[in-house]
């Protein structure tokens, strides 16, 4: 998402969901539109492409935390799911 559309929807950094597709593993996993992941294990992300890329080096089996902002009231708060890849 551009910087300038984030300032001005004051949406956090990091990968925003716009969606997350019925019976999906992410959907499986706990996440939600609207949802911005900041973090994948130990590293920080901040453009889908980074997703894919930590998805592709780990193995199916493997667990993984991911750490999000999810809307809450008039901001955000940060949650933390451990997710088993498929």
């Amino acid at each position: 998402m551009p910087g300038d559309v984030r300032s001005r929807m004051n949406i956090p950094d990091g990968v925003y969901l716009s969606g997350v597709a019925d019976d999906s593993p992410a959907m499986n996993a706990g996440l939600q539109k609207g949802d911005v992941i900041t973090n994948m294990g130990e590293e920080e992300v901040h453009y889908s492409a980074a997703i894919s890329r930590i998805l592709l080096e780990n193995e199916a089996g493997s667990e993984i935390s991911i750490t999000l902002l999810r809307p809450s009231g008039e901001g955000y708060t940060e949650m933390e799911l451990n997710v088993t890849l498929e």
